[in-house]
């Protein structure tokens, strides 16, 4: 019968089945960088990646840097409150001065969710921090809006939003009318917008308690294709997607149960189903694009790209 002989360079048959030949590539697969089972390990505040065959830190989490050189301690500094690393690496603080929100200011400067700059030692507002406006004009409570999540100053104050798009989700007005801790109350719709060329199995989003508990939704990315599970803690319910969608372009995902049956659909096709009648997902935290709770114990790591826009409404 048919073998395989010899893989192309930089590949190898990992999953030991002839039919789809070398299916990983060893050059920038994090499961396997460099050898079959070969999986980079997590770095503090980081994103890892297999370039060339080594494990190397890809990007650093949202206030944090890599500001010593050294992959092997992922991106150490907190660059929102290191005096040593204020806003960017090098980026030292006055003797006396503090770092807040990733800006240097006096010691006794407190203005929440804010920038402050020290001028003669006097506290100065230099702006809201990322993400927060001063939409009622009151410095005594500090930027108190939260632009990202306010329906009334969505994404700018006094950016309400209208009545047919009523909630406020990462700054932009979605019809989102249920809570996404609620999945599993009722029929659903999940819908979000998807971005990657990564390989493997990356998390996309879900909520789950501890690793292998059950009470759970998520969904991954595999090899291109996005699987989905669902469990009730007495039944168990899995479907993966037949198109793949790790090109690099953005693929509108979509999916909907209705009366037991969930259809997913891709870039407006249904594409896959499966019969998941029960109710799912404790109130657990949502993830997206990390913090699954089994990364990296199951072979699963954090998105390597992004999801925009995820939403849940009733169908």
């Amino acid at each position: 019968g048919c073998y395989v002989r010899a893989c192309d360079f930089g590949h190898d048959d990992c999953n030991g089945v002839t039919d789809d030949g070398c299916e990983k590539s060893l050059l920038a697969d994090p499961l396997n960088c460099g050898a079959c089972g070969a999986s980079c390990p997590p770095l503090p505040h980081a994103k890892v990646a297999c370039h060339n065959a080594t494990c190397q830190l890809d990007t650093c989490d949202r206030g944090f840097a890599d500001c010593d050189g050294k992959g092997a301690n992922g991106c150490e500094a907190a660059v929102l409150g290191d005096k040593a690393n204020c806003g960017q690496c090098g980026l030292a603080c006055a003797p006396g001065n503090i770092c807040v929100n990733g800006g240097c200011t006096c010691q006794q400067c407190n203005i929440p969710n804010a920038r402050t700059r020290c001028v003669n030692l006097q506290c100065v507002f230099d702006g809201c921090a990322d993400g927060w406006g001063d939409c009622n004009h009151d410095l005594k409570d500090g930027c108190e809006a939260d632009l990202t999540g306010d329906a009334a100053n969505c994404g700018a104050c006094a950016m309400a939003c209208p009545r047919q798009t009523p909630a406020c989700s990462g700054g932009m007005c979605t019809d989102c009318l249920m809570s996404l801790a609620n999945i599993g109350k009722a029929d659903f719709t999940i819908a979000f917008t998807i971005q990657s060329a990564a390989k493997g199995t990356n998390t996309v989003a879900g909520q789950r308690g501890v690793c292998n508990a059950s009470a759970m939704w998520e969904v991954r990315l595999t090899d291109g294709k996005l699987s989905w599970e669902f469990d009730d803690n007495v039944n168990y319910y899995a479907v993966a997607t037949r198109t793949s969608v790790n090109d690099n372009n953005p693929h509108a995902i979509v999916a909907q149960r209705v009366n037991g049956l969930v259809t997913i659909s891709v870039d407006g096709a249904p594409d896959a189903s499966v019969n998941a009648p029960a109710n799912y997902g404790a109130l657990t935290p949502l993830y997206v694009e990390k913090g699954d709770p089994c990364e990296f114990k199951d072979g699963t790591v954090p998105l390597v790209g992004s999801v925009t826009g995820l939403c849940l409404t009733s169908p």
